[in-house]
């Protein structure tokens, strides 16, 4: 009887260790790690009933490293974010104080868990709380963000065409004229004539007084 006791003693250990890892969710954790618990976990609710101490012991350890190796996937807050901020376009004045309350109540709670969330599933419950909160609240809507008014784009202008300066044409430089050398002027045709009248005359001296020298001679 009293051993027993004893196995069921550990029985209601595995079985506590079992209803406590079926909290846990898939979509918590990477894929690899989530598929050696999910086994660990159907082997230990295979054995929740068993009677010897080794089975029980060695599936509870199985389990308890199984659980432990769980990896966290990276997790995604865009969603919780954006529904804070549609839970920020609501103002206090236009609605009564309890119903703020409660609201208010809500919108805190889901920046808490924005802030220290450990797991998709607390971000994904808080993000589906807070939705019902706002639709209670602001009957049955959420409401619209403001559209953004896109800036208008200027015209692009068309960049000035820069006049490409003409080249100034090289003026042609004209060869300047050498200039030609003033002819001499020629000798007085007269005065030419003279001379060589004068010549003669000298040269026919000459000749007669050899004549007559021949002559006397």
């Amino acid at each position: 009887m009293s051993a027993a006791k004893a196995v069921k003693a550990d029985t209601t250990a595995l079985n506590a260790l079992v209803q406590e890892s079926r909290k846990l969710l898939k979509d918590d954790y990477t894929a690899d790690t989530w598929t050696a618990f999910a086994a660990a976990l159907d082997e230990a609710k295979n054995n929740a009933d068993a009677t010897d101490v080794t089975t029980i012991k060695t599936v509870y350890d199985a389990l308890v490293a199984a659980k432990n190796a769980l990896v966290t996937v990276e997790l995604n807050k865009a969603a919780l974010e954006e529904m804070l901020e549609l839970a920020a376009l609501l103002v206090e004045a236009d609605f009564n104080a309890y119903d703020w309350a409660k609201y208010a109540e809500r919108v805190a709670a889901a920046q808490e868990v924005l802030a220290n969330a450990t797991l998709q599933s607390e971000l994904d419950s808080a993000t589906s709380t807070l939705e019902k909160a706002i639709k209670v609240i602001n009957n049955g809507e959420l409401p619209e963000k403001p559209v953004e008014e896109q800036p208008t784009e200027e015209p692009t202008e068309e960049p000035t065409e820069e006049p490409t300066a003409a080249p100034t044409e090289k003026p042609t430089e004209k060869p300047t004229e050498a200039p030609t050398a003033a002819p001499t002027e020629p000798a007085n045709e007269g005065g030419c004539g003279g001379i060589i009248g004068a010549s003669a005359v000298v040269v026919a001296v000459v000749l007669g007084a050899v004549v007559l020298k021949k002559k006397e001679d």
